[in-house]
């Protein structure tokens, strides 16, 4: 980032074969979830945008801007766990009663994100 503007090539090639990338691979995703009527996007594109911004916001700001910030498992779960949290707030579908509370929507995340971590080791 510090010499993307000394050396374009080399930022923006990294940009669209790395992040670019990930963002479409995601936004392939949240279409084919919002086609299931599990997500509401109009544009997958933007929403994969907020979904890393949100995911990625604080962890890489304080590592930025402090140079030796080190954020713990326990730190990335709670960030991760409310950046889903979020999202879903403002993508998530709307259930019949009325749009979905964030104590649902994280008390399913934070479930679901163990079971992850459970496979994971």
């Amino acid at each position: 980032m510090a010499n993307a503007e000394r050396f374009p090539d080399v930022g923006r090639s990294w940009y669209e074969q790395g992040f670019a990338r990930a963002l479409a691979t995601l936004a392939g995703s949240f279409q084919g979830l919002a086609e299931r009527k599990l997500l509401r996007v109009d544009d997958p594109l933007l929403a994969a945008n907020h979904f890393v911004g949100l995911l990625l916001w604080i962890p890489i700001n304080k590592a930025m801007y402090t140079g030796d910030y080190r954020s713990t498992p326990d730190e990335l779960e709670r960030f991760a766990v409310a950046a889903v949290q979020a999202f879903l707030s403002g993508y998530g579908p709307a259930h019949r009663s009325g749009a979905r509370t964030a104590q649902a929507t994280g008390s399913t995340t934070h479930k679901s994100l163990s079971k992850v971590k459970a496979k994971a080791r």
